[in-house]
């Protein structure tokens, strides 16, 4: 792979995710299924925020931060 498409933000998510989900030792179709999901996450927010007709009235950072630890404790709890 060239040295320019590691710095794509989709490589930069897959690569820093898959590192992250190696350390729970998930399986690999897991991990590849939550980096689709993640990605998926990314893009289908990006649309929303760049859309000209779309107006949030709160803060976009602090809603994903809301919406992380809620998906981070729901995973942990489900894998005890």
């Amino acid at each position: 792979m060239p040295k320019s498409d590691l710095n794509m933000p989709m490589n930069i998510l897959k690569r820093k995710l898959y590192e992250s989900l190696l350390k729970w030792k998930m399986p690999e179709e897991v991990i590849q299924d939550k980096i689709i999901a993640m990605w998926a996450l990314v893009q289908g927010l990006t649309s929303i925020v760049i859309m000209p007709n779309v107006n949030y009235a709160q803060q976009w950072d602090e809603k994903n931060r809301r919406n992380n630890k809620i998906k981070f404790y729901k995973h942990v709890i489900k894998n005890m």
